[in-house]
């Protein structure tokens, strides 16, 4: 029997498109295609040339049209699949199904172009799959205390689209606790190579929170560019800066301090969570997203931006006995095993 083609739309490979992918690779061919997002519309429209000129010489062989996030590059693939009756499905991460003002941020930001592609995209789509349930309709309290709306449902109507939330998975073994002692720190980590980032990351908050607790050493790693000098001339003398680290170093890291915090604007499902809670990391947490789903009883939440409640959350999360950071550990290798997520991909592929 022939094998099913799917062409797999993204816009940078990383660890989570790469995932996907392997798991298509298993039943189906799977065509690749990566758009190179631009900021000047002139070079953007090159880059949707280039991509239509691809359709028209590929389109006829794919089955199933697969895309990671609505955005620039998922429109005229989910407009040729739909026109030849093929299947439509797009994962949504966090960015595609919110607007942030303060950061400027999210796709239902701005009335624009890109706006536009992502609510077509949306309209076209057979499949709408978010990594989670926050990602169709929710509020976001905690960036905003008047309540920001989240979700594709809460800014697109009319949508004919089947939802399911399939979360994201993780394989243990791959984030193994090396057997350090671990210092009574905390660690926090995620890309920031712009204030957007920054603040939307909540790093200039856990700086703010760092300067409460001046005998706690803080570790902010991933932190690049402008970014890394405008941060070490905010820090106190007892927070850290680090540029990136390869999966080694950064699990030896997550595996020394015995905090991790995510003070994050807005999320999806945070990939950094989960896996700095598999190092055995008690997690404290804002409450978007996903965050407080993956959290549970395995660390702590907070629900306003206050540097009293995070500094009240990290030194309860400080306090916790060595047998609790195998709490978040057995958490996430129970709740979002890779093979899961396979399980309930299959599922919809072959639906």
């Amino acid at each position: 029997m022939k094998k099913k083609t799917v062409l797999l739309l993204y816009t940078n490979y990383s660890t989570f498109v790469a995932k996907d992918d392997a798991i298509l690779n298993k039943r189906y061919k799977v065509i690749k295609y990566e758009f190179k997002p631009q900021k000047k519309l002139s070079k953007m429209l090159i880059e949707l040339l280039k991509q239509k000129l691809f359709l028209l010489i590929n389109i006829w062989k794919v089955d199933i049209v697969y895309s990671w996030f609505s955005d620039f590059h998922s429109f005229l693939p989910f407009l040729f699949g739909k026109l030849l009756g093929k299947k439509t499905i797009v994962i949504v991460g966090g960015f595609d199904a919110v607007s942030i003002p303060e950061l400027n941020y999210g796709l239902f930001h701005k009335k624009d172009l890109r706006q536009k592609f992502g609510i077509w995209t949306y309209k076209l789509s057979d499949y709408i799959l978010p990594v989670d349930e926050s990602l169709i309709d929710s509020m976001n309290f905690y960036a905003d205390p008047k309540g920001l709306k989240v979700g594709v449902k809460a800014y697109v109507s009319g949508l004919k689209a089947k939802f399911k939330s399939i979360p994201t998975g993780y394989n243990p073994d791959d984030w193994i606790i090396n057997k350090h002692e671990r210092k009574n720190s905390v660690i926090a980590f995620g890309y920031a190579g712009n204030m957007q980032k920054f603040v939307g990351k909540g790093y200039d908050f856990i700086i703010e929170v760092a300067k409460l607790m001046p005998d706690i050493e803080f570790n902010l790693i991933s932190i690049r560019d402008k970014m890394k000098d405008y941060a070490m001339k905010i820090a106190p003398s007892n927070v850290n800066i680090a540029d990136s680290l390869s999966q080694d170093k950064l699990l030896d890291e997550l595996s020394k301090n015995k905090v991790y915090a995510l003070l994050s604007m807005s999320e999806g499902l945070p990939s950094s969570l989960c896996e700095a809670m598999l190092c055995g990391c008690v997690p404290v947490g804002s409450n978007v997203g996903g965050i407080k789903n993956v959290i549970g009883d395995c660390g702590f939440v907070i629900n306003h931006k206050d540097v009293n409640e995070a500094v009240d959350a990290i030194r309860k999360a400080l306090d916790t006995d060595k047998e609790f950071a195998q709490c978040g550990r057995k958490r996430i290798s129970e709740l979002l095993p890779i093979n899961n997520r396979e399980i309930e991909l299959i599922k919809i592929l072959e639906a």
